[in-house]
């Protein structure tokens, strides 16, 4: 079995990789220490296709495999683990259900219909994670 990067992957993880260093890594300290969401760095990612990453194109995705998404969330998580989680949670708890088991008529509202995801549609949690975590 050849486990070696295919080269539309290895430009893809160089791709990422540069993204994540010069876009994540620079705000990873605050994001961490203020529990805000990033949407500015969210719109950035998702203007790259990295909130859609398997999800086909002709549905609005990026089209790639989840050897592909593996790659992203690794390269993003190197430099900011809680951006890596929410570009996870994108692809795997709202893009891969609505593209696996959702109507067409709901793969036609996500997709085609202005790429709306989840975070637009039902709003970061921070406020309440933030608020449980400190006991309050």
């Amino acid at each position: 079995m050849d486990l070696e990067l295919t080269e539309e992957q290895k430009l893809l993880q160089k791709s990422v990789r540069e993204f994540a260093e010069s876009e994540v890594r620079p705000l990873a300290k605050e994001l961490d220490e203020t529990g805000h969401f990033p949407r500015a760095l969210f719109k950035k990612a998702a203007g790259l296709g990295l909130t859609g990453v398997a999800v086909p194109e002709a549905e609005g995705g990026a089209g790639f495999d989840h050897v592909a998404y593996t790659i992203v969330i690794e390269e993003i998580s190197r430099c900011c683990a809680s951006t890596g989680v929410i570009l996870s949670v994108q692809n795997s708890l709202f893009c891969d259900p609505i593209h696996r088991y959702g109507t067409e008529e709901q793969n036609h509202q996500r997709w085609r219909s202005g790429r709306r995801d989840c975070i637009r549609e039902h709003g970061p949690c921070e406020g309440r994670e933030r608020h449980h975590r400190s006991g309050r």
